[in-house]
């Protein structure tokens, strides 16, 4: 349906880049990447999620005007600052989307260093939260390295500096991750997933194994972990 759709000229074809009362229809392609069978009712083929996704980008989708800003009720025409931003695309697309996807949505004007709101169960919205973040909870290696090859210089080492509203850096995000796969006994190449997007982070940026956070520095997360001989987070 959704192909059959983008095939029809205006005016079905041809609001890519509506959004009115509802998400656009980027936003929306690049969430169901994240869809699981169980809300599906069948099988989740992220391949043909990002293809479409493709279609949409070739077809003048503007990644930009996806994403979602808090609208001021009271002055609905008043432009959107960063600071009003709710869902980016590339925050969207960063626990599931692959390395070909996140290199295009920064090519087509995706911003690398956009802060927005993200959801994590248990503690609700937290604010300031990068696309490096996201990646790095969600241990997407190919997305990461997606991010990293469209960094500028020095910006990588930078951007494993930025905490959320919570105090919490990019590491902080992956090494909790860690502790939860150890809590739900992940199988060992999930972990060493993981123990390589740690890695990579310490590398860009040593010195933030000691940057303190509510629940202690990165090491803290490491004990909690219990990453014994076997598993290893030293670069």
């Amino acid at each position: 349906m959704a192909e059959y759709l983008l095939s029809c000229g205006p005016p079905l074809g041809g609001k890519l880049n509506g959004q009115e009362s509802t998400e656009s229809t980027l936003l929306s392609a690049v969430a169901a990447l994240g869809f699981t069978k169980k809300r599906l009712g069948r099988n989740v083929n992220k391949s043909e999620i990002e293809n479409f996704v493709y279609r949409l980008l070739d077809r003048g989708a503007s990644v930009q005007q996806a994403n979602r800003y808090r609208v001021n009720e009271n002055q609905p025409d008043q432009q959107s600052s960063p600071e009003d931003l709710r869902e980016a695309v590339l925050g969207v697309a960063a626990p599931h989307a692959s390395y070909k996807l996140a290199s295009r949505l920064i090519a087509e004007g995706a911003d690398i260093h956009a802060q927005q709101k993200w959801y994590k169960p248990g503690e609700g919205l937290v604010d300031k939260v990068t696309a490096l973040h996201i990646a790095s909870g969600s241990w997407n290696l190919e997305f990461i390295q997606g991010l990293v090859e469209n960094y500028g210089e020095g910006e990588f080492a930078e951007a494993v500096t930025l905490t959320d509203s919570k105090g919490r850096l990019p590491l902080h995000w992956a090494l909790f991750s860690l502790r939860h796969s150890f809590e739900q006994r992940s199988e060992e190449e999930t972990i060493f997933k993981g123990l390589k997007v740690v890695k990579l982070l310490l590398e860009a940026h040593p010195d933030t194994i000691n940057t303190q956070r509510r629940g202690g520095a990165a090491f803290n997360f490491a004990a909690a972990a219990r990453v014994d001989g076997t598993h290893t987070i030293e670069p």
